[in-house]
């Protein structure tokens, strides 16, 4: 089944921008690698690193970024942002055909299930709009990029990014990049 990625890419093709699948972006260049984590076998980020290296890009606009967590970015480099969710069941069966070992996917279950993902985004991100949708069958992948492109067309600005839930390690290492930088 489509999940985020595929939205993201429909979405910007629809609307002519650029689409930034964030994680590709990340693992395709060791620079913007801080690690792995091998409990979660999953790429650490050097998030200040691959920031800048995608700030002006951001900044001029246009651009539909999927991640796995929205609250890695700063709040201008987007006009609204967009939180997937979908039955545990589904995840599960998504994260299972993937090969995600057994930690990983409890964890995605777990932040699922918390409604981690939109709690975070929303006190990530006040002043935008978070719009929350299901993304479990084929009809949801038609209405969610219809509605999404209507949103981006209304508000015309920066972009848009489109993400499910992180895992706590994840959104660990946001938190502490995000505290560094207002400290600054």
């Amino acid at each position: 089944m489509a999940g985020k990625t595929s939205l993201a890419s429909r979405v910007a093709k629809k609307l002519g921008y650029e689409h930034l699948d964030f994680s590709a972006f990340v693992c395709g260049n060791d620079k913007f690698q801080a690690g792995y984590d091998e409990a979660l076998d999953s790429t650490l980020v050097d998030e200040d690193a691959a920031l800048d290296a995608v700030e002006a890009k951001m900044q001029a606009g246009g651009v539909v970024v999927d991640y796995h967590s929205a609250e890695l970015f700063p709040e201008r480099f987007f006009s609204a942002v967009c939180c997937l969710t979908c039955s545990t069941e589904v995840l599960y069966d998504r994260l299972k055909a993937r090969g995600y070992k057994a930690p990983k996917i409890s964890e995605n279950i777990e932040c699922e299930v918390m409604q981690v993902l939109q709690e975070e985004t929303r006190e990530a991100y006040p002043l935008l709009d978070v719009i929350i949708l299901p993304s479990e069958t084929k009809e949801h992948q038609r209405e969610n990029k219809k509605k999404l492109v209507e949103v981006m067309q209304r508000i015309a600005k920066k972009g848009v990014v489109i993400c499910p839930p992180p895992t706590s390690k994840q959104r660990k290492t946001s938190k502490k990049s995000k505290k560094e930088s207002e400290e600054e």
